[in-house]
């Protein structure tokens, strides 16, 4: 689900709490990205590569290689509904690390 390691080394390289006020800011741009995400538009696949650049960035794993899926064919409005509801459940399995900072507990 979530790349455990990135989020050690994130935690690690920033401390607990720059890390949380990142990951915070990675998820804001996430949503807002997730929130125009059209597979109709021309540049479809460059928006299904920027989200999965930020999931990457966030440790979500399944989530980014979801994305790769994607970007590699015509997407549909189920492939959307399956992206938002992987994010959720990523964002889910990411706070705990955002409340105590350690290794998931």
């Amino acid at each position: 689900m979530i790349d455990t390691k990135r989020i050690s080394e994130l935690q690690a390289e920033l401390g607990s709490e720059c890390f949380a006020e990142v990951a915070a800011l990675f998820m804001a741009d996430l949503e807002s990205a997730l929130g125009t995400i059209d597979p109709a538009r021309a540049d479809a696949v460059a928006q299904f590569h920027l989200v999965k650049g930020l999931a990457l960035n966030l440790g979500f794993r399944d989530f980014a290689q979801l994305c790769s899926r994607i970007e590699a064919k015509d997407a549909s409005a189920e492939d959307i509904n399956a992206l938002n509801r992987l994010y959720s459940t990523s964002k889910g399995a990411l706070v705990p690390y955002l409340k105590s900072g350690d290794e998931g507990a």
